[in-house]
């Protein structure tokens, strides 16, 4: 009897903690009586811009109180199921969106964030001292070196002071296109300032007009984040691709143009602003993820380094082998980096393991063979290992993506329980002892389902 009834009390014991141990669901959004976001609501609120064809997003919380929402969604007439770790603040940050019920407005750009006011600082901050701080008196020509170091400070706390204190509520889209915007204009004030003085030097005049365009561009890119409609992946597609703009129009210019400075000016120019148009229509018509803007890094880098080895076997010296080089290679690793990101979608960390495989495997195999041979065949022989690299990886990524995928879709309709402790305390009237609260006293013995 003793064995029986202790039998019964760790039966008991282990279907509490199995009971326990499982993940609760909770309301998406409790204060609109939301159970489950649906993709009609994703049309609306825009919470999981990454994902194709939102057909649901039910919120589980798990036995640490963590929360984890399993995403349902469609992509090329396949559903697809993947689980996304969420904090309580971006619980919250979703939940409030939702209240708000700002149709057409991303997330980011309706909540502050405490992160992308530190980014909006720290940058402000850089640009201020690296460039600021030694702009100015230059610029005032100032010779005495005890002003020129005050001057200096000055400058470049102003120059980071002033937008801190003006801004309160910032996002990261906001962040990332004044940030940028700031980089941005000491060069373009600087190309800009070329087109007026073909004789070019940098004289005052010069670092005039690079730290104007610097303040001006930053704070466009500011009030383009606040007032754009901007979401986070639209302003970092936008900025990536208006930055690859510069290198692609160096390289067009530099083709097609006998002199190197004259002939790179307004192409430069004007691709970094086509870039970053171009930038803004991808992430706004395709599903172009942080991931995919990664990609679109890693492929123009091995173009740039198959240019560079091809170059490096001339010297440098025959510009028709050169230029028309590094020219095809630009627009071959950024047309391939977009046409992946648009046909396929990868996450952040997924990239950086298959960038960072390339480099590591393309920077070995090139110092071998240029220990071995010369520079010229290592980068040969880097670039061909590190593109081979990327290419395996890259698939392997989404083949393993595709099967986590089908095994998700597959084990996860189907549901299978036993509560062998019901028999048991029905057997030997324990209900009345649990009382009908105990979840015990009306789960099921037997539990066998399949959703189709």
């Amino acid at each position: 009897m003793k064995i029986k009834s202790s039998f019964i009390v760790l039966v008991l014991f282990v279907s509490f903690v199995k009971l326990s141990a499982q993940v609760k669901v909770v309301p998406f959004c409790p204060s609109k009586k939301i159970s489950v976001y649906t993709g009609k609501m994703e049309k609306k609120y825009h919470l999981f811009p990454e994902y194709h064809e939102i057909v649901s997003a039910e919120l589980h919380q798990q036995a640490d109180s963590t929360y984890l929402i399993e995403i349902i969604y469609k992509d090329k007439g396949k559903f697809y199921m993947v689980n996304q770790s969420v904090s309580d603040s971006i619980l919250e940050i979703y939940r409030e969106k939702i209240k708000r019920g700002n149709v057409n407005v991303s997330i980011d750009t309706t909540y502050q964030d405490i992160n992308a006011r530190l980014r909006f600082n720290l940058g402000g901050a850089t640009y201020s001292f690296l460039g600021y701080s030694w702009m100015m008196p230059v610029m005032l020509n100032i010779k005495d070196p005890k002003v020129f170091v005050g001057m200096g400070l000055v400058s470049s706390s102003v120059g980071f002071f002033i937008p801190m204190v003006l801004t309160k509520n910032v996002t990261p889209s906001e962040a990332v296109l004044k940030n940028y915007g700031q980089f941005k204009g000491f060069g373009d004030g600087l190309l800009f300032y070329s087109l007026l003085d073909i004789d070019f030097e940098y004289t005052n005049r010069a670092f005039l007009s690079s730290l104007s365009f610097s303040v001006v561009e930053g704070t466009a890119g500011y009030f383009l984040g606040r007032f754009g409609n901007f979401s986070y992946l639209n302003a970092l597609t936008t900025r990536n691709y208006s930055f690859y703009g510069y290198y692609w129009g160096g390289t067009l210019g530099s083709f097609f143009s006998s002199d190197d400075l004259s002939g790179v000016r307004i192409p430069m120019l004007l691709s970094n602003f086509a870039g970053g148009v171009g930038g803004y229509y991808l992430s706004k018509n395709f599903n172009f993820t942080r991931g995919d803007n990664r990609i679109v890094f890693g492929t123009t880098l091995l173009g740039a380094s198959w240019a560079t080895a091809i170059s490096l076997f001339n010297n440098f010296n025959d510009d028709y082998v050169v230029k028309p080089s590094y020219f095809i290679a630009s627009t071959a690793g950024i047309g391939v980096g977009t046409l992946l990101g648009i046909k396929h979608n990868i996450t952040a960390t997924q990239s950086v393991i298959v960038n960072l495989s390339s480099v590591g495997a393309g920077l070995i195999a090139g110092g071998i063979a240029g220990i071995a041979t010369d520079e010229s065949m290592g980068f040969l022989v880097g670039s061909a290992i590190g593109t081979a690299t990327f290419i395996g990886i890259y698939s392997y990524t989404l083949k393993k993506q595709s099967v986590q995928i089908s095994l998700n879709n597959r084990f996860d309709n189907f549901n299978f329980s036993v509560n062998p402790a019901v028999y048991f305390m029905k057997k030997n009237n324990f209900i009345d002892i649990a009382g009908m609260n105990n979840p015990l006293s009306y789960n099921p013995l037997f539990t066998l389902s399949y959703k189709f």
